[in-house]
């Protein structure tokens, strides 16, 4: 269900927007609720942030989270091979470094990487039951390093009320993959436990296309997630929710000697703890985290580092915020925060304190307004002031208007401060600022579509230089570059039924993404374009057909030291599905159904045609 898993996002956004239309007939439905946009849980509706939501389905459907999101507007996926290779998500033309990533609350990004940033080749999608995809400058909300948007997961939640859940998949596959995963909880009337685990092995494929790169690169990772809660009274609950990740991947090491070939392995863990307080009109709530990673690189023959390595980082962060419901018409939102970065690798760790305060005003039934402010002082650059002003107006009950103006910032990585050959102490934060204008439209028959415009530029961006090459005399290192670096770009996305029966999804993204010096960021294609029909094909029996077509990528390095052209491709994906009374349903998915290359980043490969059969259940 690949595509299915890309592009669910429409659909879930069609469902949003028309339990908006059913309350104008004064039916209470919620609708879909955005849990990271605002400081509080909101109505996705009624929210000027652009954000798509992944439901469990979806997710669980798709081979990787990273083919689940690749077809979400404004988000590009590379990666440099199969299941476990390295795995980067660009969300509106700008690196992954800019995108933070949550993990039941969490922050997992890792500290102790070239760029504080989370590999997706560790997001196991039977691990994760729903994720958010929120575009744009998101500093006002989470702090540093929000630039491009925010991206937050999470496992299978403890049920309320006395309610159950269970669910499991099974899946094999080209290259000998397997798939489990298995979700249960239960709750009574003042507690609730949920436990996920998920396991992905693969014998995988030559990450590298070349003669001396013939070995396959395999992956195993398993992940354990839990989530759990107790309501000590009526008014206070105390929760505890954390997972463990363990994987081991393969991979073919660039200027690596015969055999060219690597072991990845990472053991990551975070642990949150949380209690929620009402008093009053007022909801108080203090959160404790920790997260941890560790990670082991061993090289069979490369000349970039010795024979292992090893890399170690962590992240401890605490807060309160408080949300008072002063009327129907307003809320405020207030709390500080606080985080420690530390890695094995940097002499010293870093720390920022946070204050931030955001305003809800909704003055009439068809028009609300939030408004976000937040100071963070960081040990190392200091001060920096953010801010988020949004709206969102239903013109009429089939027209919404959206816009967003806000600034972001992205402090200085651990190593882009501290590395012992290339650090720079004396590094300043990254300013951004962005701006973004969207409308979307419901037709009668239940279709939609959806339009938005993005603009964002950064100033004093962060650079490596290395004047006279990797051997020169002349060591590099990390600067600012003068300068504003400007992405730009279009956003659509729509539905429409074809009858009873089918639906036709799809997305298209321009992007426009450009350095100080005007030339194009790499591995962003210019056009993004993605289609899909869904079909219920007999009261039992679904189908899908979905297309990829991504053109105009600019040059980028791959293997060697020169950049090259990458091509543009058109990737094709089927899937049938079959529902058995008992609430299973067998299904068989053919991805890359043409065979076509699809490679991203020149020299590696991606996977070629392959099939899959598995078993999906929820009771």
């Amino acid at each position: 269900m690949t595509r299915f898993g890309r592009t669910f996002w429409l659909t879930a956004s069609t469902l949003a927007m028309a339990s908006a239309a059913q309350a104008q007939d004064d039916v209470i439905d919620l609708g879909t609720l955005t849990l990271y946009a605002l400081q509080s849980d909101f109505e996705l509706e009624r929210t000027g942030t652009t954000v798509d939501v992944l439901e469990a389905e979806v997710v669980n459907n798709a081979l990787t989270l990273g083919d689940a999101l690749d077809s979400v507007p404004g988000v590009s996926l590379t990666s440099n091979g199969g299941i476990g290779a390295s795995t980067a998500l660009r969300v509106r033309g700008l690196p992954e470094r800019y995108t933070p990533v949550y993990y039941n609350g969490i922050e997992v990004a890792d500290p102790s990487g070239v760029y504080t940033q989370f590999d997706f080749a560790n997001a196991l999608p039977g691990a994760i039951d729903r994720v958010e995809v929120l575009r744009g400058s998101q500093s006002a909300r989470f702090g540093a390093g929000a630039v491009a948007g925010t991206i937050a997961m999470n496992s299978a939640q403890a049920p309320e009320g006395g309610d159950s859940l269970l669910s499991y998949g099974l899946e094999y596959g080209s290259y000998n993959t397997r798939r489990g995963n298995l979700s249960m909880g239960f709750s009574t009337d003042n507690a609730g436990f949920a436990l996920s685990i998920a396991s992905v092995a693969t014998d995988g494929f030559s990450a590298v296309d070349g003669p001396l790169y013939d070995d396959d690169d395999g992956y195993s990772g398993t992940q354990l997630s839990f989530d759990s809660y107790v309501d000590v009274t009526p008014d206070l609950r105390l929760g505890l929710t954390g997972f463990v990740l363990r994987s081991s991947a393969g991979y073919d090491s660039p200027g690596a000697t015969i055999p060219a070939s690597g072991l990845s392995e990472t053991d990551s863990r975070g642990l949150r703890a949380y209690a929620e307080l009402t008093t009053g009109a007022i909801q108080h709530s203090f959160d404790i985290s920790q997260y941890r990673i560790d990670r082991t690189l061993t090289n069979s023959g490369s000349f970039f580092s010795g024979p292992v390595s090893t890399f170690a980082g962590e992240r401890d962060a605490a807060s309160y915020k408080g949300i008072w419901d002063a009327s129907e018409a307003y809320t405020l939102i207030y709390g500080l925060d606080w985080k420690r970065e530390d890695a094995a690798a940097a002499p010293e760790a870093v720390t920022n304190r946070g204050a931030f305060v955001e305003a809800h005003w909704s003055p009439n039934d068809t028009l609300d307004l939030s408004f976000s402010l937040r100071q963070d002082n960081h040990s190392a650059f200091g001060d920096f002031t953010s801010g988020r002003a949004t709206v969102a107006w239903q013109a009429t009950p089939d027209w919404t208007i959206r816009a967003v103006l806000s600034n972001g910032f992205r402090a200085p990585a651990l190593d882009e401060l501290y590395n012992p050959f290339y650090g720079n102490p004396n590094l300043e934060p990254e300013k951004s600022r962005s701006a973004e204008l969207g409308a979307e439209r419901l037709f009668a028959n239940g279709g939609s579509i959806r339009g938005t415009l993005f603009y964002t530029e950064i100033d004093n961006l962060i650079a490596y230089f290395d004047p006279d090459g990797f051997l020169g005399p002349i060591p590099g290192g990390y600067a600012q570059v003068p300068g504003e670096s400007v992405t730009k770009g279009l956003e659509l996305s729509g539905m429409m039924p074809l009858g009873d029966r089918t639906e036709l999804m799809g997305s298209f993204t321009y992007t426009d993404s450009r350095d100080s010096n005007g030339d194009p960021q790499q591995r962003v294609p210019r056009y993004d374009l993605s289609l899909a029909v869904e079909s219920q094909l007999t009261d039992r029996l679904t189908g899908m057909l979905s297309v990829q077509h991504q053109v105009d990528f600019p040059d980028t390095f791959g293997v060697g030291f020169s950049p090259v052209s990458v091509d543009d491709f058109t990737t094709v994906d089927a899937r049938i599905g079959y529902e058995f009374d008992n609430g299973i349903e067998a299904y068989v998915r053919v991805e890359n159904l043409l065979d076509a290359d699809n490679a991203r980043i020149p020299d590696y490969n991606r996977a070629g045609r392959s099939v899959y059969f598995g078993v999906n259940a929820s009771f």
